[in-house]
């Protein structure tokens, strides 16, 4: 990059001074020439690009036809356009233009293509050929990777070796190379390839490259030579083993050998070194040599396996083991490989496995010998046995202790005490006012349970912590609900028994009122009903004892059913007379709301316990609470009319046809002979008067008659022109009470009885 820049930066002065030299009218008028810069030796690498730089002038006048390069020197006759060689074709390009720039510009350089370059042109004028003197020398070089060896000429195991890309030719430019093994790029650099003590080994492929050129020198195979120890590749204390120092070329007659083992000499002047037996001192590290060559072997490693030996137990903490501490035996054994499997024993009998054998809180029964084996793949051995003496302060606990009992804990020890010993005794790591050696806990009791120990406080002697069990029955039973809060009919419960036993409580019997109902710790009514309310209670019991808890009451709240409705009186009703209806259910909580119906209706026709029917027909009443509601089946009222009842509608009926008789005759009497009108009105009279007969057959209606007579009674059946209907509008005066009584509007509730009685005649 800072050689194009230079170059640039030359030629740039150079066309400027030109160009200073044409104004100033220095150059002379006829003056022809080609200038080309230097260097003019160029060394470039085969496959890459060259640039020739130059430039040309020539006097005022004369039109240049051609300008072109050429490997021909010489005045006569037109020398060869380098373009036109079909060696070139493709890979020359000229740039030159009216500034008199004639730079050839060369890819894809090959080795063919090493020669002199000289710039021709030609002019219009007679004899007008110019051909720039000297031209350019162009050399062409392949990259190759030299081995720089040491002052022996050949490449041993171990060396040191420099890798270095060069070329036939100095390089106009100083390229930046990629050195690259086995294929894949190391770095970039100028600088040589280091490598650090080649190895036998090393079959790697190395080349160099010219970075961002596809560039590439051949590929080369370092041939390491060697000297090297040969070593077996198992061995075991007590072999007959050898080790050979080989090469892997001729070295001169009779060369004497030496050997050194972790660097010292050893006595050994052949080419073999022979340990018989082998025992573990002769592991270490060896290799061979040959003075009079300058040549070494790399090191390499004996390693002699063997069995475990000095094998010892230690213990921590040394000095006098008082019981209730931590001990710990560690087992120290020498083997290769390693040891790795340690077994403990105490007298005979194996106690434990691992390098370390710990007792925590230790006690007189650990006392004894204690000794570790040691073993790997080629043995096993035993250690001397240690003693472990352990020197106590116990204290006495009865096996079985139950609440009440009369119990004594005594503090007891292996060795002789101070005369007169004060005795301190902890419960739970809490002092006790007792100062001699024994406890006593009178009618004991759940509460004296827990862990105790003694201590001789002025010999700073303590015993190992143990445990005072106390036994009892169950304690504190008690039920609990989930979910708790309502529980509503068709929900999942469940009940839990809890209670607090020494042994803990195992059976648990469960109780609704005095029947037993389940066993276990818990009991599931899945889908409760109504049915499930009550009084619950568990029984728990361990073989000190039961108790039951206290009752828990359980109530099911649910929606109203067994809806039912009672009527009072029973039976068939005479008009006039009063029909109670009563509605019953069942329901938790109770019913808030009771709403009364007729059937035929949708709208409540009153509300309550009871209800006074007003009238005949079908009735049922819905009862309601928080949680849903219900609805009876609808029951009918019915009713009939009494004797007395007919006899009034016949009297009544009779006088009022008497009446419309006489009426009528006086009429037709008083108006006889008169005109069309009178006649007319009469006519109507009669009209008026026909359904008056019906009536008086009404006045004989039979009980015992047909349904059509009660149909004919009956204002829910009868139509719009029937002969009550007439009869009302007819004798239309407030003041008569036959009217009244026939009028729907105005008649007792007792009437609409009247249509049931049919139904029983």
């Amino acid at each position: 990059m800072q050689a194009d820049l230079l170059i640039s930066l030359r030629m740039s002065l150079t066309v400027s001074l030109l160009v200073l030299l044409f104004i100033s009218g220095a150059v002379a008028r006829y003056y022809w020439d080609v200038y080309y810069y230097k260097p003019t030796s160029i060394c470039a690498l085969k496959g890459s690009t060259v640039t020739m730089r130059c430039i040309y002038r020539y006097h005022s006048g004369p039109v240049v036809l051609k300008a072109f390069w050429t490997k021909q020197w010489g005045q006569g006759s037109e020398p060869p356009d380098l373009s036109d060689d079909p060696e070139y074709r493709g890979r020359v390009q000229y740039l030159v233009d009216k500034q008199h720039n004639c730079t050839l510009r060369l890819s894809d350089v090959r080795e063919t293509d090493q020669s002199k370059y000289y710039f021709t042109f030609i002019t219009d004028q007679p004899g007008g050929k110019y051909q720039g003197e000297g031209g350019f020398d162009l050399s062409v070089t392949d990259l190759q990777v030299e081995v720089l060896e040491e002052d022996r000429g050949i490449v041993i195991e171990g060396d040191e070796v420099t890798l270095t890309c060069k070329t036939t030719c100095r390089l106009t430019l100083s390229p930046t190379f990629t050195w690259y093994k086995d294929g894949h790029p190391l770095y970039s650099s100028t600088d040589p390839l280091y490598l650090q003590s080649v190895s036998s080994d090393n079959k790697d492929r190395y080349r160099c490259a010219v970075l961002g050129q596809n560039l590439h020198s051949p590929v080369v195979t370092l041939n390491v030579r060697y000297l090297q120890v040969e070593v077996p590749e198992r061995v075991v204390e007590g072999d007959e083993v050898t080790l050979t120092c080989k090469t892997s070329f001729s070295l001169s007659d009779r060369p004497t050998f030496t050997w050194y083992r972790n660097g010292h000499p050893l006595s050994s002047n052949t080419d073999q070194l022979h340990l018989q037996p082998v025992s573990r001192e002769d592991a270490g590290r060896y290799r061979c040599a040959v003075l009079d060559q300058i040549l070494h072997s790399p090191e390499v490693t004996l390693n002699v396996r063997y069995g475990p030996k000095s094998v010892s137990v230690s213990i921590s903490p040394s000095g006098e083991i008082v019981e209730g501490r931590s001990v710990t035996l560690t087992c120290s054994s020498d083997g290769n490989p390693t040891v790795q499997n340690y077994t403990w024993f105490k007298g005979t009998s194996s106690v434990g496995k691992g390098e370390t054998y710990t007792m925590k809180e230790i006690s007189s029964v650990d006392s004894g010998e204690y000794k570790c084996r040691s073993s790997n793949e080629h043995g096993e051995k035993l250690s001397e046995a240690l003693t472990l003496n352990v020197l106590y302060l116990q204290v006495e606990v009865p096996e079985r202790v139950i609440e009440g009992d009369e119990v004594t804990l005594t503090c007891k020890t292996s060795f002789s005490l101070s005369d007169r010993p004060k005795f301190t005794w902890y419960r739970n790591g809490h002092r006790l006012s007792s100062s001699t050696d024994q406890l006593h806990l009178q009618s004991v009791s759940r509460e004296d349970a827990g862990r105790y120990h003694c201590a001789v406080l002025d010999q700073n002697l303590h015993s190992p912590v143990v445990t005072l069990n106390v036994r009892y029955g169950p304690k504190s039973v008690s039920v609990s609900i989930s979910p708790s809060g309502e529980i509503v009919e068709g929900r999942s419960v469940t009940l839990t028994c809890s209670s607090d036993g020494n042994p803990p409580v195992q059976n648990y019997t469960w109780f609704k009122g005095t029947s037993s109902v389940g066993k276990g710790e818990t009991y599931t009514m899945k889908k409760i009903s109504s049915v499930d309310s009550g009084q619950y209670k568990c029984r728990s019991s361990n073989e000190h004892g039961e108790k039951l808890s206290e009752a828990l009451t359980l109530n099911v709240l649910y929606p109203p059913k067994n809806i039912s409705v009672s009527i009072s009186p029973s039976g068939e009703t005479a008009e006039g007379s009063s029909v109670n209806l009563t509605c019953s259910s069942e329901a938790n909580p109770s019913v808030q709301n009771l709403t009364w119906f007729k059937e035929s209706g949708s709208s409540p026709v009153g509300s309550g316990h009871s209800y006074r029917a007003p009238q005949r027909g079908s009735y049922y009443c819905e009862a309601q609470n928080e949680h849903g509601s219900q609805k009876s089946d609808a029951v009918t009222v019915k009713g009939v009319w009494n004797s007395a009842l007919y006899a009034v509608i016949g009297v009544t009926a009779g006088c009022g046809c008497l009446s419309v008789i006489i009426a009528v005759f006086c009429v037709r009497r008083k108006r006889r002979g008169s005109s069309a009108d009178d006649k007319n009105q009469t006519q109507a009279m009669r009209t008026q008067t026909a359904p008056v007969l019906e009536l008086s057959s009404v006045q004989n209606v039979d009980p015992n008659a047909k349904e059509d007579t009660y149909t004919a009674l009956d204002p829910v059946s009868r139509s719009s022109d029937d002969v009550y209907n007439t009869l009302a509008t007819v004798h239309s005066s407030p003041s008569d009470d036959l009217y009244s009584a026939l009028d729907p509007q105005s008649r007792s509730p007792e009437y609409d009885t009247l249509a049931t009685v049919r139904n029983k005649h």
